[in-house]
């Protein structure tokens, strides 16, 4: 364990041996019997990186149709390990399904105009392997803004009302909320 206390490991008698999870930086030899006495092989150390700690991504955002959201930032970097990473983003559209956006690799992502909804999240890795990935963000793009149909032309005589003008379409999207003034 600490390369001056030792514990024998129940059933490793093999000429392998794999650990189990560690947590902390371990110690392994090998005593090899036979009959002429009782040797130890070489010490190695199996060095344990600390928890690396996940990046954290700016909140979600709701934008309109083909427009660009803020740009997306790594607010926390990782940490842990050996504090030295690279960092991959990630785009879903349903937040399980992921695919790696090529070529980004910095602290930062604009993802442009945007015309649907997506989900974005980074993977933090250093040299030796080790990784995290953030908790996803969220970027809601309302359905494209229609401002609707009214009915129809008329013709009128002079001090007459026209019909009544109403939709014959109603607006959608852009969030679905709206103010209308004639």
């Amino acid at each position: 364990l600490d390369s001056a206390n030792w514990l024998n490991i129940n059933l490793a008698n093999g000429t392998k041996y794999s650990s189990s999870r560690l947590f902390q930086n371990t110690y392994y030899r090998l005593l090899v019997a036979s009959n002429c006495g009782v040797l130890y092989s070489n010490t190695v150390k199996v060095v344990v990186f600390t928890k690396i700690n996940k990046p954290v991504l700016t909140i979600k955002q709701t934008i309109c149709y083909n427009t660009s959201p803020d740009t997306i930032r790594i607010v926390v970097p990782a940490n842990g390990a050996d504090n030295k990473f690279t960092y991959s983003w990630f785009v879903s559209d349903d937040g399980l399904n992921w695919t790696i956006i090529s070529n980004v690799n910095s602290l930062r992502y604009n993802p442009g105009k945007l015309t649907d909804s997506k989900y974005y999240k980074v993977k933090a890795e250093n040299k030796n392997g080790c990784f995290v990935y953030s908790d996803s963000t969220f970027i809601k793009v309302y359905e494209e803004f229609k401002p609707g149909l009214i009915t129809n032309n008329q013709i009128v005589c002079y001090m007459n009302e026209s019909d009544t003008l109403r939709f014959a379409q109603l607006p959608s999207g852009a969030g679905d909320s709206y103010t209308l003034q004639w």
